[in-house]
């Protein structure tokens, strides 16, 4: 709901509160917990595998006899090759809790940016609420103008039909704000109406020296995974299989003792490697246009924000002229030395500068929004 009361609740409450309770985020946080049950499958060791058999002699001319045979077998890892499962392992994790950094922070800026719009909607109904309080006003003292006398039946009915549609236009403002309020409430996976705030100013937030962009860190995350994949298809054979055997015959027991080694002849695995490179190169790339796009960015940004900062100060000052100007001929149409035309044209001088004073609050409030997320200042 629309509101500016103190008991509203702020942007922050509302954004921790989407954060914790958003069913989207919720989903990468079970992802992250997957690719740590991932890792902990990728270091499991394989079952050990027992065969028994047994056998019935009858040699020719003597009666028959029994005999059985167990054989038990391990498959052993190489050297070498638990330990790229286990740095494999960690770069999936890293992965993971990359993948949900950088989601969370274009939630975080998303969910701001609508937010803008639904503060924008509010400041604009405000205005619509000052700017009808004025055109009754005017209308007012129009009829009070013609009552006595003073102005024509045409003039009043000029300053009640501007009245009437300032009215008018309010009502289509408040209706709008009621998209825009409740396409925020879905936006944050709120199924309830809340009284929010709409009075929040974005500022920007301070950062660790080694924050990063969150879609730089993503891609780089996923270039370490796919490079620990290389490493992994580099052994070309990961297991081996020990087993001891136990043979039982009527004439004789036999225990052996092997080893079942595969050979990498038909699948050395290089389609997989060559697979695992192309995956590192794409993020390699990616990055590359991460970096390249983080750097013209900034720059736009800080530019942008320099020149919206002058424009501000300089409507500020457009409007304590116009309100002043305004103060004037609204006395001096009280005592009809002004005429009802340039009173109006003067009312909308002020409200065209209050439109655009707010245009530039949003924009510098947006401004700062795309600065934090780029700087990686909504990064977890």
């Amino acid at each position: 709901m629309l509101s500016t009361f103190g008991h509203a609740q702020n942007f922050d409450a509302f954004l921790q509160t989407a954060i914790e309770k958003s069913p989207y985020l919720n989903t990468q946080v079970l992802e992250i917990k997957q690719a740590s049950l991932k890792g902990s499958k990728l270091m499991r060791y394989k079952n050990p595998e027992i065969e028994i058999e047994g056998s019935r002699f009858k040699p020719n001319g003597a009666g028959k006899d029994n005999g059985y045979r167990s054989t038990l077998t391990q498959p052993i890892r190489l050297w070498g090759v638990g330990n790229d499962r286990e740095k494999l392992a960690e770069a999936s994790i890293k992965s993971a809790n990359a993948n949900y950094s950088l989601t969370r922070a274009e939630f975080i800026r998303d969910l701001s940016l609508e937010y803008l719009l639904y503060k924008q909607n509010s400041l604009m109904i405000n205005l619509g609420n000052q700017e009808e309080e004025i055109a009754k006003e005017i209308y007012e003292i129009s009829l009070s103008r013609f009552n006595g006398g003073a102005i024509s039946r045409g003039r009043m009915l000029q300053s009640k039909v501007s009245y009437q549609m300032v009215h008018s236009s309010n009502e289509a403002l408040k209706l709008e704000g009621m998209h825009v309020y409740y396409n925020l409430l879905k936006r944050a996976g709120f199924s309830e109406e809340v009284v929010l705030d709409n009075s929040h100013k974005f500022s920007t937030i301070s950062k660790e020296k080694e924050s990063k962009n969150p879609k730089i860190k993503f891609a780089r995350a996923n270039i370490e995974q796919s490079l620990e994949n290389v490493k992994l298809f580099d052994n070309k054979i990961e297991w081996l299989n020990v087993f001891v055997e136990f043979e039982s015959e009527p004439e004789q027991d036999v225990t052996r003792f092997g080893v079942n080694i595969p050979l990498a002849v038909f699948n050395t695995r290089n389609e997989e490697k060559q697979i695992a490179k192309l995956e590192a190169k794409k993020f390699e790339l990616l990055e590359d246009l991460y970096e390249k796009e983080l750097s013209l960015e900034e720059k736009r940004l800080r530019k942008e924000a320099s020149g919206l900062e002058k424009m501000l100060f300089d409507n500020e000052e457009i409007l304590k002229t116009d309100l002043e100007l305004l103060e004037l001929f609204k006395k001096s149409y009280k005592l009809a030395n002004a005429n009802l035309l340039e009173l109006l044209d003067i009312q909308s001088k002020v409200i065209e500068t209050k439109e655009r004073l707010i245009d530039i609050t949003i924009k510098l409030d947006a401004n700062t929004i795309l600065q934090n997320y780029y700087s990686g200042a909504y990064n977890e």
